[in-house]
């Protein structure tokens, strides 16, 4: 385990490693870090609900992006739950996870690890999608069916459960005290490679060909006569406008991370301790935001959202009112029985 002199101390007699308790609960950045990462599980937990719950509706539930967009959701309920409740327990009881369990341990950095895999690819998946509907507009839906993406979803997610499945049978964790877990193995690498830099590498140039191609189609479109062809055309360019929203502040997000984890092989994990801290939140966020995108980029899906709204207040004025009616109807009764 990586030694932190003002955090750690050492029992000479049982030769364990004692986390200390006074020094890590006081410290303010952690303290922050521990709020920001309470938002993320509040907020970001109930947007994702709310993704899911929408992608399965019908008007979303057709289109091909929801099979992506449902596992992406997901994966990201799963991955703000287990990065609070690890940080929570290291912030809240003083110790780190590992000295409890480190089944339990290798388990969550697995898991998260598989959703941030999720995350990544399926956001993958939704640019060349868009790249494809800007490129070929009037064949997108025969190359990416619903069913095509189906089936890239389910390749994505078994090839990832393999990979995090050997990293959890081989990993040596060095899990640091301020609720950062930083693996040494060469399977690790591989998959912190499949978890971003690849994916970066791969939506950055697809990025740039994506608003070129929008540039120039956009002039092609006013050549266009047959209206049905405009209206396909400027709905792919709202639901491309989405996408690009998403993968813009994924890459804004991940950019940081990469860089700390190169640095922290480079220099070593003991000396980027608050930097390490800080920078846990941006994964955080980037699992917490989507929900909040979609409602700010598509004005369909806000609409979609106001009428979810609405359907769970119903159900709710409909349970106050089947709750209250046999209150009244007793005490109807009792009133017709003194008199």
């Amino acid at each position: 385990m990586t030694q932190h002199n003002d955090l750690i101390n050492h029992n000479t007699t049982t030769g364990i490693s004692e986390f200390n308790t006074k020094s890590y609960n006081t410290l303010d950045y952690v303290t922050a870090v521990y709020y920001i990462l309470l938002c993320c599980f509040i907020f970001g937990g109930l947007g994702n609900i709310f993704s899911i719950i929408i992608w399965t509706r019908k008007r979303f539930r057709k289109t091909p992006r929801s099979p992506a967009c449902l596992m992406m959701a997901t994966a990201n309920v799963v991955y703000v739950t287990l990065r609070f409740s690890s940080f929570a327990y290291n912030y809240l009881t003083g110790r780190p996870l590992e000295l409890e369990s480190m089944f339990i341990c290798k388990m969550m950095r697995a898991t998260l690890g598989f959703c941030q895999h999720i995350e990544s690819w399926m956001i993958i998946i939704l640019t060349i999608e868009r790249l494809c509907a800007i490129v070929k507009p009037f064949t997108v839906k025969t190359i990416f069916s619903q069913v095509n993406v189906l089936i890239c979803v389910l390749t994505v997610t078994i090839m990832f459960l393999i990979l995090d499945g050997a990293v959890f049978e081989n990993v040596k964790l060095d899990i640091p005290p301020w609720g950062c877990m930083v693996e040494n193995n060469s399977l690790s690498l591989v998959r912190q490679l499949f978890i971003s830099q690849i994916p970066l590498l791969l939506l950055i140039p697809s990025n740039i060909i994506v608003l070129i191609s929008m540039i120039h189609q956009r002039k092609k479109i006013q050549n266009i006569v047959q209206h049905n062809e405009q209206v396909l055309i400027k709905d792919n360019y709202k639901v491309t406008g989405m996408v690009l929203c998403l993968t813009i502040v994924f890459i804004a997000l991940t950019l940081p991370f990469q860089v700390f984890l190169i640095c922290c092989r480079k220099i070593g994990s003991s000396k980027l301790g608050k930097v390490v801290t800080i920078l846990t939140i941006f994964p955080s966020i980037n699992s917490s935001i989507n929900f909040y995108l979609y409602c700010f980029a598509s004005k369909a899906y806000r609409k979609e959202v106001k009428k979810e709204f609405m359907r769970i207040k119903n159900t709710f004025m409909r349970f106050r009112e089947s709750s209250v009616a046999p209150m009244a109807s007793s005490s109807n009764s009792s009133n017709i029985a003194h008199t």
